[in-house]
């Protein structure tokens, strides 16, 4: 072993964990994918494991929506660890996260009720101490109140500054311990009007120490609606059985960023629509050809068509689909396989 080792093997040793090592060797994070292969399109597969993340957008843009789909695919992962959602909103709804495919009795849910923003914080950095959490979803940010604010009276003098100093500090702490216990923090946010910046449309409350710990940024927005058929309408109609939720990548510290823009179909009645996403997802990338109103298979292992599979218009293409369920997981494995192929982690 040479001098250079012994002193790195040292450090780590006296550290307690691996804070110094060689650089050169190439590195790819783990990620928690969405359902929908659209969305997992704009960062190569999914958000990064042991992060600091925030969703950001309007009011019903689909963020909560987008973080309780992460908890279902991350309550499929073997040998996954506890979620814990801390509803600061208290609008944590079981039937609706149930309807998105999470397992509701395996999720901890924290109701802060005359806590300040840093006990609330304190309790989530004890939380990660303990090893107990491999998701922890903070819902929302801008709902929390900082414990000197709280005990003001509305008399006295305005808020200045919110959560910022709370929430530096407490990101700056999360960061540096997220991936020896291998937890990821999810921070849901709300988009304000920038008054400040008459070239930017929209800020986010919490100051910017946040926005740059953070290693990935995604802000969610309404999309056009759609019929229970999945077509289209307008957006003055009464009764849309669901709408698109559009994503953009507003930063992005783990892969490239020629894939600014994504989005997924949300059915108000059964959730995410992963079956039409993955769909779609495959003509686009050749896994399906589609001439007109055919829909044509093609053979994932040969690359052929298979011509006794053809099928007239794309509702006929889900229903096969859906009686189908093998082939159906292989064309999502192999969607998702190649939304993920020339991925360079950075």
């Amino acid at each position: 072993m040479s001098e250079l080792e012994s002193w790195i093997k040292k450090i780590n040793k006296e550290a307690g964990s691996e804070i110094i090592a060689f650089g050169n060797s190439e590195k790819e994070y783990e990620r928690i994918p969405f359902s929908s292969p659209r969305a997992n399109y704009c960062l190569y597969g999914g958000i990064p494991k042991y992060r600091l993340i925030e969703f950001a957008g309007l009011e019903s843009s689909g963020k909560t929506t987008s973080a309780l789909d992460i908890c279902k695919n991350y309550q499929l992962e073997e040998g996954h660890k506890n979620i814990l959602f801390v509803d600061v909103e208290h609008t944590f709804d079981e039937e609706w996260a149930a309807t998105l495919g999470v397992n509701p009795e395996e999720v901890v849910v924290l109701s802060p009720e005359s806590e300040g923003a840093e006990t609330v914080f304190d309790i989530i950095l004890d939380s990660i101490r303990t090893d107990l959490f491999g998701l922890i979803i903070i819902d929302s940010l801008a709902a929390l109140i900082p414990n000197s604010v709280k005990e003001e009276s509305l008399e006295d003098k305005k808020e200045m500054g919110g959560i910022a100093a709370s929430l530096t500090r407490f990101s700056k702490e999360c960061v540096s311990i997220l991936k020896r216990y291998k937890c990821t923090v999810i921070g849901i946010n709300q988009l304000r009007d920038d008054m400040n910046n008459p070239y930017n449309l929209y800020s986010t409350p919490g100051g910017k120490a946040w926005k740059f710990l953070c290693s990935v940024r995604l802000f969610f927005s309404l999309g056009s609606f759609i019929n229970s058929e999945g077509k289209e309408v307008s957006r003055s109609t009464v009764d849309p059985a669901g709408n698109r939720v559009d994503i953009k990548v507003e930063k992005t510290k783990i892969c490239r960023k020629d894939r600014r823009n994504g989005f997924y179909t949300l059915k108000y009645l059964t959730g995410i629509d992963e079956l039409t996403d993955t769909i779609d997802t495959a003509v686009e990338l050749g896994f399906i050809q589609s001439g007109g109103a055919w829909f044509t298979l093609i053979d994932i292992d040969t690359g052929e068509l298979i011509p006794d599979k053809k099928f007239q218009g794309k509702t006929k293409v889900i229903e096969y689909f859906k009686q189908n369920t093998e082939e159906y997981t292989k064309l999502w494995e192999a969607v998702n396989n190649k939304i993920c192929e020339h991925r360079k982690d950075i």
